[in-house]
C-alpha cells in the first residue's frame, strides 16, 4: 500500500505519524469524501454555504458514529471539526 494521501496538512501529519493501517484507510476514505465535495464545489452543486457545511458535518458525525471515542479516527474527526468551525467563523458574512 502506498503512502497515505491527506486532504489537509493536519490530516497528513496524523496519517504519516500514526502506526495504524486503519487510520491510513480512514484518511483515504475522508479524502474520497472531500474529493466528492470538491467536485460538487466545482460544479456549483452547493447553492449556499449551509449545504457545504452539512456535508462536512456528515463526515465528522459518521466518523464518530462508526468509531469508539478513544480511537485515533474519533479524535481526528474532533480535531478536524474544531479547525473547520474556526475557519467558518473567520469567513466574511453577507
Amino acid at each position: 500500500m502506498g503512502a497515505p494521501v491527506a486532504a489537509t496538512p493536519r490530516m497528513a501529519l496524523l496519517c504519516t505519524s500514526a502506526n495504524s493501517l486503519r487510520l491510513m484507510v480512514w484518511c483515504r476514505c475522508v479524502r474520497a469524501d472531500l474529493q466528492t465535495m470538491e467536485r460538487r464545489l466545482q460544479s456549483r452543486y452547493y447553492s449556499d454555504l449551509d449545504g457545504f457545511v452539512a456535508d462536512m458535518q456528515l463526515i465528522f458525525d459518521n466518523c464518530r458514529l462508526y468509531n469508539q471515542e478513544n480511537t485515533p479516527y474519533y479524535k481526528c474527526a474532533n480535531t478536524l471539526e474544531r479547525d473547520f468551525q474556526t475557519m467558518l467563523k473567520e469567513l466574511p458574512r453577507p
